[in-house]
């Protein structure tokens, strides 16, 4: 099993204990790279698959979970409740289509090419995520290694911060994704990734600002 950790504001690791997120231990601030230092926030596009490859095998994420933390107790139900609907989907969304260009895009991971994916990472987040390309996606030189990614299927659990008004303004989405690749040599390999993202909305879309992730891959039947 692999594991990485990118230190987060102690506000978004506290939603993630409360999720039962990651296993992994989190290191103290001090030793860690701030990742609310960046200003930048990227335009997110994806990839075009070309016919020389067959279509990503369909896939989103299946929310089982999902709730707020009231900046105020005085906010109106209502409120809540549609700024956590809105947020929930549009995470699920973007989760889902960064598993597909990390994962499951035969156009990106049978060329190592798995920048798409991380456009969907922020300021040092991305940088760091740049660095751990094999435990983030199907990995280096995945296709010389399998021959076709299949059976993907994943779920979420997402907690939503919202301000005194009611917006969202933080999130932690608790991943759990799994899928079949078949392997150039023979036999399958069970892919399986366990992590745990926290999120802030932007112009284009939430973005992760930090992870925490496991892997947990090995060969099937």
């Amino acid at each position: 099993m692999m594991a990485a950790v990118l230190v987060v504001a102690g506000l978004a690791v506290g939603l993630a204990v409360g999720l039962g997120g990651s296993h992994a231990t989190t290191t103290s601030a001090s030793s860690a790279p701030s990742a609310a230092s960046s200003s930048v926030t990227p335009t997110v596009s994806a990839t075009p698959i070309t016919s020389a490859f067959p279509k990503a095998p369909p896939f989103d994420f299946h929310v089982l979970k999902s709730s707020p933390v009231r900046g105020s107790p005085r906010t109106r139900v209502k409120v809540v409740r549609e700024g956590t609907r809105r947020a929930v989907r549009n995470i699920r969304d973007e989760m889902s289509r960064m598993y597909r260009l990390a994962f499951l895009d035969p156009a990106d991971w049978r060329h190592d090419r798995y920048g798409p994916a991380f456009q969907l990472f922020t300021g040092d987040a991305r940088e760091t995520a740049r660095k751990h390309v094999t435990l983030l996606t199907l990995g280096r030189d995945a296709g010389k290694r399998f021959s076709a990614v299949a059976s993907a299927h994943g779920t979420l659990k997402i907690q939503v911060l919202l301000s005194r008004g009611g917006h969202p303004f933080t999130a932690v989405a608790t991943a759990d994704f799994r899928a079949r690749a078949v392997r150039a040599s023979g036999g399958t390999t069970l892919v399986h990734s366990l992590g745990s993202y926290f999120l802030r909305p932007s112009k284009h879309g939430w973005l992760i600002f930090g992870f925490q992730v496991h892997r947990k891959d090995h060969p099937v039947a």
